[in-house]
């Protein structure tokens, strides 16, 4: 999604901190739950038509187990490929907080795009989905699995007494320039650092879009600028409905680097 429309002028907010812990490395894969077989297959069985554009009522995705591929890394294929080089702090925070995933084959794109070592979230917090399939690098799964524990989890039950149980995104990894170019600048999408969500589904009840909200929905506009807040604490890029025509129906989260660890919260 288009990022460079917007411009150092915005609004810039504090210092990153990536908020990394501990060293001891955990894998958290769990033992009948694999990563989704492909694309299709994990949005056939799992992911609300929900339409980018129009945004119709969104049903609480179906909870289905998943099928573990027979291309699936095992346990000591992960463990192998964290000696080769991944974070291991990151990994050691991911298991601390219930985060299960798996590490699948590196990205290498012909256009330059390039992911070492991308995750397939099964589960970004205990009990919450990221669905349809995902491709992130450790450090935004990091940030994102933070800001749904610190963030989301209490927003939820502050403001509709409930329980996220999946975040629904338009994209995660996609090798492509800012703005859909033909040149100029990767997005972070094309390094796996950046997240598109457009929906946030709660137990027992609607699925809830980022939208812009009208005045009577108190409760819906409250949730959404908390989760707002909260993800400029964590991401060092925040962008949503408000901002922008291209981010009207959706949140866009990346961990861009910039000078001074300065964030865009817009």
């Amino acid at each position: 999604m288009s990022v460079d429309n917007v411009h150092d002028r915005h609004r810039i907010c504090g210092r990153r901190n990536c908020g990394q812990a501990g060293v001891v490395l955990l894998f958290v894969v769990a033992a009948a739950i694999g990563p989704p077989d492909n694309v299709s297959a994990q949005t056939a069985m799992a992911e609300p038509a929900l339409s980018p554009r129009s945004r119709p009522a969104v049903s609480e995705p179906a909870r289905l187990p998943y099928a573990r591929p027979p291309d699936a890394p095992s346990p000591k294929a992960l463990e192998a490929g964290s000696r080769r080089g991944t974070d291991k702090t990151c990994l050691a925070r991911l298991g601390s907080l219930g985060v299960k995933y798996a590490i699948t084959a590196p990205i290498t794109d012909s256009d330059g795009c390039r992911v070492p070592e991308p995750m397939a979230i099964i589960e970004i917090a205990p009990g919450v989905r990221l669905i349809p399939e995902s491709r992130l690098n450790c450090q935004t799964t990091k940030a994102l699995a933070i800001w749904v524990h610190d963030v989301v989890l209490p927003a939820a039950a502050a403001e509709f007494g409930s329980r996220p149980t999946a975040l629904i995104h338009d994209s995660t990894y996609v090798c492509r320039r800012r703005n859909n170019r033909p040149d100029g600048k990767r997005s972070e999408h094309a390094t796996g650092n950046a997240i598109d969500i457009r929906a946030i589904a709660l137990a027992g009840r609607n699925a809830l879009p980022i939208r812009i909200w009208n005045e009577t929905a108190i409760a819906e506009r409250q949730f959404q600028a908390r989760l707002r807040k909260g993800a400029c604490k964590v991401f060092t890029t925040v962008l949503g409905p408000g901002t922008n025509a291209a981010h009207a129906t959706h949140f866009h989260f990346d961990l861009a680097r910039r000078k001074n660890g300065y964030r865009l919260c817009e």
